[in-house]
């Protein structure tokens, strides 16, 4: 059975070296026997066995904090932090059982899939203050065994999305295959949730679509001109809540390009020429698109510009003392010099966000202002080509976190 660690996390303030603890069923209430618990401090840890009334004791060495940590097979691991100074105090644990889905995927023709890295993505939405909505995140990845069955390791009780993902590289044949997101959905925004009970197990089968799809095709010109035959890369990826693999992608050469069996939907295009000279990803020339496709083959022209690079300074403000800033933008990534100043090269031509966040855990600093060209642009996402390259960014002492 796989197993995986989803803390449950508190802090307590607890007097006294000795301390006594019970654990029990989150739901019920009912004290847990036989639970493996751990007590960890900064230079030691000890185990103990909880008796039949669920009930366990430690005499910690010192004072201090420590951690206490309950772990077993088909449970949610729970974890809480306890201060300990002065006087004996007692502390209670709720566990809870996790919930499994399991689950078959076969191609279109009902048959495990034969295609090497056949795999299944599980996601869970998260909120955040101010976010009431919030966003789909991943929780794990899992690939499919010979017959093609999964299995996930045990999970809190909520709601959960999973599919099977097909992207261009996995090496199936048949390109009017695609992507499906339980039960049978093309995309995530019309899959349903897999409400997970405690202890329940969720049996969410998974066949891959067959849609013939149609064919996205158009003229190539790239302004000012590449070196005689540079290849464009194409990418469609589907509008959606969550960043899923692409469609099949083309490598284009020429004045015109096409790519077949695209299914009706919504989508981004991202074309882009990369850096010959340079060893990993680092595009020189890009076009984006949104594209809405239909029943009927779509026509797209791209012309692809030069990407120019984003330069800007960090600065700090009130208490905080300036420290080394690493600087995000469409998975590329660069941290500040001694001044303060940074360069991004290379970006994808797609839209996002300029993100911040300081080398150092212990800085405590994040983004108040990100100005491009003079406007404020901390929340919203950058549209390709850039209105501007040049980026101030403020940051900050205790303003709640990293942007």
């Amino acid at each position: 059975m796989w197993r995986r660690s989803l803390f449950l996390l508190a802090t307590s303030l607890l007097h006294g070296q000795q301390f006594d603890g019970t654990v029990v069923n989150a739901l019920t209430g009912d004290p847990l026997p036989n639970m493996r618990v751990r007590l960890s401090g900064a230079r030691s840890q000890t185990y103990t066995i909880t008796d039949n009334g669920g009930c366990f004791h430690f005499t910690p060495p010192t004072d201090g904090m420590f951690t206490v940590e309950v772990d077993r097979p088909g449970l949610n691991p729970a974890r809480r932090s306890v201060y300990l100074t002065d006087d004996p105090a007692t502390i209670q644990i709720p566990v809870t059982l996790g919930g499994i889905i399991t689950g078959t995927v076969t191609d279109p023709n009902g048959l495990p899939p034969e295609f090497p890295q056949a795999h299944v993505q599980l996601y869970t939405r998260r909120t955040w203050p101010g976010d009431s909505q919030g966003r789909l995140i991943l929780v794990a990845t899992m690939l499919v065994d010979d017959r093609g069955q999964y299995r996930t390791a045990p999970l809190e009780p909520g709601d959960y999305y999973i599919g099977a993902l097909l992207d261009s590289g996995t090496g199936f044949s048949d390109r009017t295959w695609h992507t499906v997101y339980y039960p049978s959905a093309s995309d995530m925004d019309s899959a349903a949730p897999i409400q997970l009970a405690s202890g329940q197990e969720f049996r969410a089968d998974l066949q891959y679509l067959r849609v013939a799809g149609v064919r996205v095709s158009g003229n190539l010109q790239i302004v000012p001109p590449a070196p005689q035959d540079a290849p464009v890369r194409i990418e469609l990826r589907r509008v959606s809540s969550i960043r899923e693999s692409p469609s099949p992608s083309v490598v284009a050469r020429g004045a015109d390009y096409r790519i077949d069996h695209i299914p009706p939907g919504e989508y981004t295009v991202t074309a882009f020429v990369q850096d010959p000279a340079f060893i990993g990803y680092k595009a020189i020339f890009g076009d984006y698109h949104r594209l809405t496709v239909g029943q009927q083959d779509a026509h797209l022209d791209l012309r692809l510009q030069a990407i120019p690079d984003l330069k800007g300074t960090v600065t700090f403000i009130g208490d905080c003392a300036p420290t080394p800033v690493r600087v995000l933008f469409n998975f590329i990534e660069t941290v500040t010099a001694a001044d303060g100043s940074f360069v991004l090269s290379g970006m994808s031509p797609g839209p996002g966000g300029i993100r911040v966040a300081p080398v150092s855990e212990e800085s405590g600093a994040s983004a108040v202002s990100i100005l491009l060209g003079g406007r404020e642009v901390l929340h919203q996402a950058l549209d390709f080509p850039f209105s501007a390259t040049d980026v101030r960014i403020t940051m900050k002492c205790g303003t709640g976190g990293a942007q």
